[in-house]
């Protein structure tokens, strides 16, 4: 009998330790719960994965390269062209096998040397680390030359902003190219000098000297 309860007891003991356990398993679960609120994305996070379109335009020789938001190699040797990495193939022994690297990072396209023997070049530049790229930059490797463009820059520069005639107050944007240009204003004729017919020589004056020395005269 006496062995009876003890194990009876040893059983409610285990089971109250079970409900316990529940209890408080249950409770931690309804507070994660009241404090985990979704996040959804906002606009901003939206606008940082945004990546402007990027190109390069060859001044050498005429080509043309789309490098938006890629790992652009320049080499002389045919190189993996993917969704994000694109090789620049320069077919010259005086570009490296390793030469350069675009890409894009931290709001910005970045340039770096990758220890060419001819070198890179940014807007005539030696350069020998990172270097930031900006809209017309002129970048050179040994001896050919691109033009690094930022279309949507390149846009902006060619619009502007003016303001209507109209009564609402809009206001519309035109092209640079298509306002006229403004005429030159036409200065004044200058009232014509008398001339001596009878004497076809002029007379030319200068003005005083500082020390004082009368005007010479000129016969032409």
């Amino acid at each position: 009998m006496t062995q009876l309860k003890a194990e009876w007891k040893w059983i409610v003991a285990i089971v109250s330790l079970m409900l316990t356990t529940i209890l408080i398993m249950t409770a931690l679960i309804k507070r994660s719960r009241r404090t985990t609120i979704p996040v959804t994305p906002t606009d901003d996070d939206n606008s940082r994965k945004y990546i402007p379109p990027a190109q390069l335009e060859g001044l050498t020789r005429p080509s043309h390269y789309d490098i938006t938001g890629k790992l652009a190699w320049i080499s002389r040797a045919p190189g993996e062209n993917s969704k994000d990495t694109a090789t620049i193939c320069i077919k010259d022994d005086v570009i490296s096998r390793d030469h350069a690297l675009i890409q894009y990072r931290d709001n910005a396209y970045w340039i770096s040397d990758r220890g060419s023997i001819n070198g890179t070049f940014v807007n005539d530049e030696k350069i020998t680390g990172e270097r930031a790229l900006h809209n017309g930059d002129r970048i050179r490797f040994a001896k050919y030359e691109f033009r690094f463009i930022l279309p949507h820059r390149t846009d902006m520069a060619d619009t502007m902003l003016i303001q209507s005639d109209n009564s609402d107050e809009r206001t519309e944007l035109i092209s640079l190219d298509d306002r006229a240009s403004p005429q030159p204003t036409a200065l004044p004729s200058p009232n014509p000098s008398p001339q001596n017919h009878d004497d076809e020589e002029a007379t030319i004056i200068r003005p005083v000297e500082r020390n004082g020395s009368p005007p010479l005269k000129q016969q032409r």
